[in-house]
């Protein structure tokens, strides 16, 4: 593992301590730093903090070249269409932005 990666959680860790990062199966997080053999420091959609390196795997199928002014999404929670043209969505699923709507 090295900083830059996108890592998914495949164990969930919940901790009380300030510097460590409670997380969820699923979740999508990026490193930042590797401590040691044993932690990583991670971001998320829940901040950042050290989780161990044994409850996440690399996300291997993540674009690397984006066009410009293309951009990664993680859907954080599950969302099915509601309607014909939808994208239905899965926790954790990375999807590219073409068009910022808001």
């Amino acid at each position: 593992m090295e900083a830059g990666k996108v890592v998914r959680v495949y164990k969930d860790f919940f901790t009380v301590a300030d510097t460590e990062l409670c997380v969820s199966k699923d979740e999508i997080l990026q490193i930042i730093q590797v401590e040691d053999r044993h932690w990583v420091k991670c971001r998320g959609c829940r901040g950042e903090g050290l989780v161990p390196s044994a409850n996440v795997i690399v996300v291997e199928e993540v674009p690397r070249d984006l066009e410009d002014g293309h951009f990664l999404l993680v859907a954080d929670v599950h969302f099915g269409a509601e309607r014909e043209g939808d994208l239905s969505l899965l926790r954790g699923d990375i999807v590219i932005g073409k068009q910022n709507l808001v």
